[in-house]
């Protein structure tokens, strides 16, 4: 296998799939093979992300439950059938079932409602902060003596600006522990790049925040997923250690939420007793980069990408990885020495085309 250079632009999802599996990366962003799949709930996290938009930039309006379910939805079908993207238009959606129908009704009523309870969130709907972007591009470089610069890209979902102080907002729409310790979101590849970009003026419109660090909010839509019923159809009942796990605005939420509170020898722990109905998180997780972070993560961004730039990529270890890759019979075919054909664009195209044209729900 041929070793190819990558010298970026670099995005923290580059850094995230190389850490993952280097041949992942490789695949995708170094050879420019297109995935054999896109995940199902990746497709809604990107409808969401654009519903979320489009209602900070339409003034914030009230919404119904329904409301927000079709603006989803919507948002969904354009991000499947979207002309612009037309390298991916494609490559098909995995489903969970074989009923299309079912699998996208299921996810209107889950992501729908995370999308009207964050309309509804205290920390959305409050007039103390202004949103200077969304969905905003950066780009920047980081120079080491004596090598060419190293280039970092990406896109931030919001930039906020509070009475004095400037915050930017990532949501998370996936699958992730909604107890992220506090060590984790402080030193979180995805926050420091994006806190980087703003502090050095690189993001684009917003040049003149050069020199601010921001504080970093990490919104967890799936805390506004309400628990269901349990089996005696009442309450559920958690334990969560504090001293280990958990943001600070999480214990907070907890103990602003907790029934029944206990303690035992091997640590505080709170055995918080929530009615069925109510939330799963308090949504915003704070944190709070210094100067001295930021440096230093700087030059652990150019330690980061020196696969990309050495041409060295390593596979995954675990096979778990394997089973849900989407370039895994990229991978296998490289495996046995034989030579993946990418996918004939123009010809998918021509098929999507003549199904539409046949009238065939796609």
């Amino acid at each position: 296998m041929s070793i190819i250079r990558f010298l970026g632009p670099y995005h923290q999802s580059n850094l995230k799939a190389v850490k993952r599996c280097g041949w992942n990366a490789m695949f995708e962003i170094v050879y420019g093979y297109s995935p054999s799949f896109r995940h199902f709930n990746a497709v809604w996290g990107t409808a969401i992300h654009a519903a979320v938009d489009v209602w900070h930039r339409s003034g914030k309006p009230e919404l119904s439950i329904d409301d927000a379910q079709i603006c989803v939805e919507w948002e969904f079908l354009a991000e499947e059938r979207n002309p612009q993207y037309k390298d991916k238009r494609h490559i098909p959606i995995w489903f969970p079932t074989d009923n299309r129908k079912m699998d996208i009704e299921a996810a209107v009523i889950e992501f729908g409602g995370m999308f009207h309870n964050y309309t509804v969130h205290p920390f959305n709907t409050a007039n103390d902060y202004d949103v200077l972007a969304s969905e905003v591009e950066f780009e920047f470089e980081s120079k080491r003596p004596g090598c060419k610069p190293y280039r970092f890209a990406g896109r931030i979902d919001q930039v906020r600006a509070y009475g004095d102080f400037i915050a930017q907002v990532d949501l998370k729409s996936g699958m992730g522990d909604k107890m992220i310790s506090q060590f984790t979101l402080d030193n979180d590849i995805q926050h420091l790049t994006y806190d980087v970009a703003i502090h050095k003026g690189a993001v684009k419109g917003l040049e003149y925040l050069k020199g601010v660090i921001p504080r970093t909010v990490q919104f967890n839509l799936r805390d506004l997923i309400p628990y269901s019923f349990t089996p005696t159809g009442k309450t559920r009942k958690w334990k969560v250690d504090v001293n280990s796990n958990a943001t600070d605005d999480y214990k907070a939420w907890v103990f602003e939420t907790a029934i029944e509170v206990s303690h035992n020898d091997d640590g505080y722990l709170i055995g918080a007793e929530f009615q069925s109905g109510q939330l799963k998180g308090p949504g915003a997780h704070w944190s709070y980069p210094c100067l001295d972070r930021l440096v230093a993560f700087e030059k652990r961004l150019r330690v980061d990408v020196q696969p990309y730039r050495t041409g060295r990529y390593s596979p995954t270890h675990s096979i778990q990885n394997c089973n849900k890759c989407a370039f895994k019979s990229v991978c296998e075919a490289k495996s046995l020495g034989r030579e993946p054909v990418k996918p004939d664009t123009d010809a998918a195209e021509a098929v999507f085309a003549a199904l539409e044209e046949a009238g065939v729900e796609l």
